[in-house]
């Protein structure tokens, strides 16, 4: 039985050489095709097949910055103006291929440079949240944009003073992030700096949003009592308040003692 088994992956694997998908690049591109001196640009390959394929990016002059080992990835252009080629190798079980993307990198003066714009998004201005909108953390959205095509990156200040100190968050390349572990009942103040690489950038509106407030717990265990054997507890032991407000205490209607 285990000889069997052995030829039949032997088999397998030989049927699965011969028919396998022959790895082929269909397109290498960057955007933009024509920067300034530090420009990012995104570049992506579109590849198949067969199994899992692996990219490597590998520039003439200049670096990338970011590789989403995905097929794309941000370059950084060199300062010096020129053409310059940015080859891109792919790898699969079926062999290896390689690509190539050129992208010319202008003066300044030949390639005049727009800042970005940016608009903050959610939530808005001022917006009191729900505990509901806070559970898995809460979404910070912007809309970014920028005229010559410039691959953008953020700062994301967030804090609950003004003014801000420090970034939040550094170099984020997404228009959309979560924060967590917020404190509750907190008015918090937040803003996205636009940066194109070229020295060009753009600052939003501050805007204001106010954390969730949760109510309080109280874990106490039933406990019978009668009148030769009082009970004295410290309420503050058996509650918590997730935002830290300070707690007082009253007896519902019906109750019996008192709350010292």
């Amino acid at each position: 039985m285990r000889k069997g088994a052995i030829i039949l992956a032997l088999v397998l694997i030989l049927v699965g050489t011969m028919f396998a998908t022959e790895i082929k690049i269909n397109t290498v591109s960057a955007k933009p095709m024509l920067t300034g001196p530090g420009g990012r640009v995104f570049l992506r390959c579109e590849a198949v097949g067969d199994g899992i394929l692996s990219y490597k990016w590998n520039p003439e002059e200049g670096k990338i910055i970011r590789d989403y080992k995905n097929g794309t990835a941000v370059w950084r252009a060199p300062e010096a103006p020129g053409a310059y080629s940015i080859r891109v190798e792919v790898v699969s079980n079926a062999g290896t291929v390689e690509g190539e993307v050129v992208v010319k990198v202008m003066r300044p003066e030949d390639l005049p440079n727009h800042p970005p714009e940016i608009q903050l998004l959610y939530p808005d201005n001022g917006k009191q949240l729900s505990v509901e909108d806070d559970k898995n953390g809460i979404l910070l959205l912007w809309y970014s944009s920028d005229e010559d095509g410039d691959y953008l990156f953020y700062d994301v200040y967030l804090s609950d003073s003004l003014p801000f100190d420090s970034p939040w968050m550094v170099d984020h390349d997404r228009l959309d992030i979560k924060a967590k572990n917020l404190k509750g009942n907190t008015k918090y103040y937040w803003k996205v700096v636009a940066k194109d690489g070229r020295g060009g950038q753009a600052e939003s509106d501050v805007f204001t949003f106010k954390t969730a407030n949760h109510s309080p717990r109280v874990i106490l265990e039933d406990v019978t009592i009668d009148e030769e054997h009082p009970l004295k507890l410290n309420l503050l032991d058996f509650a918590s308040d997730e935002d830290g407000d300070p707690l007082s205490f009253e007896l519902l209607p019906g109750s019996v003692g008192e709350i010292e």
